[in-house]
């Protein structure tokens, strides 16, 4: 059974049998996601950690005293919306124990950045993925 262009043609065989043509791109479909998924993690990362290291690196207490806050929406947006819970859940804790607050400077921006991060990461590349995998498995059952 030859369809289209290559029915005209003397390419014979059962790679260009429709169902064979429909088999392999549904085979090559979980191999594009794999490759998706590692570039947007790798893309997520990198701007990520070129944040952190260009705000962190060039703060300066007197000129660009900003950075720190600067650096928090940019994580917070990455991290959405983990990193708001997270962030909301941390400042609750550190009200309800009396801690006065996270040191301020390089090492807070640092210590935020890591938690932000930490929350952005098992929430995109971890817990997301789990999740669409089991919706998957559980949609494949009823259908």
């Amino acid at each position: 059974m030859k369809w289209g262009y290559y029915a005209n043609r003397r390419c014979r065989g059962p790679s260009w049998d429709k169902t064979q043509v429909v088999l392999r791109a549904l085979s090559a479909k979980p191999r594009l996601c794999e490759v998706a998924l590692k570039i947007s993690k790798i893309a997520w990362l990198t701007i990520s950690l070129l944040i952190t290291a260009v705000l962190t690196a060039t703060y300066n207490t007197t000129t660009q005293r900003d950075n720190d806050i600067v650096l928090g929406y940019l994580l917070i947006v990455l991290t959405f919306p983990t990193g708001s819970a997270l962030l909301a859940c941390g400042g609750f804790l550190l009200n309800l124990f009396s801690i006065a607050a996270i040191p301020g400077g390089r090492l807070g921006m640092l210590l935020t950045s890591a938690a932000l991060l930490s929350a952005g990461y098992l929430q995109w590349f971890i817990l997301l993925p789990a999740l669409w995998r089991l919706a998957k498995k559980r949609l494949g059952k009823h259908t």
